[in-house]
């Protein structure tokens, strides 16, 4: 059996449970981890360095509003700034859904 080394992303993968067979979302978070690099592994709100299973890629412009899954329109944030971004969203009525 050929000794191969994982890369980065898929030792990231690996501990965070992702990119099982049968996920659908293995190809997001395959994504995501390359945004998470980008930044550093750090939350562009709150600045704090998480571990990838901490983090979310999230859209600036979203989906609905025309946004789309290009790097430049995507952060990093850690998954108690995404909540409370999000959160804020359905106060404000930003997702069109008044």
């Amino acid at each position: 059996m050929p000794n191969q080394k994982a890369s980065t992303e898929q030792m990231i993968m690996f501990q965070c449970g992702k990119g099982i067979a049968g996920n659908d979302n293995g190809w997001w978070w395959k994504y995501s981890v390359k945004i998470f690099f980008r930044d550093k592994f750090t939350c562009q709100m709150c600045l704090s360095v998480k571990e990838a299973k901490e983090l979310v890629a999230h859209h600036i412009v979203h989906i609905r509003e025309g946004g789309n899954n290009e790097m430049k329109n995507l952060i990093t944030l850690c998954k108690d700034c995404h909540q409370k971004l999000h959160k804020l969203d359905w106060q404000k009525g930003c997702w069109g859904l008044k």
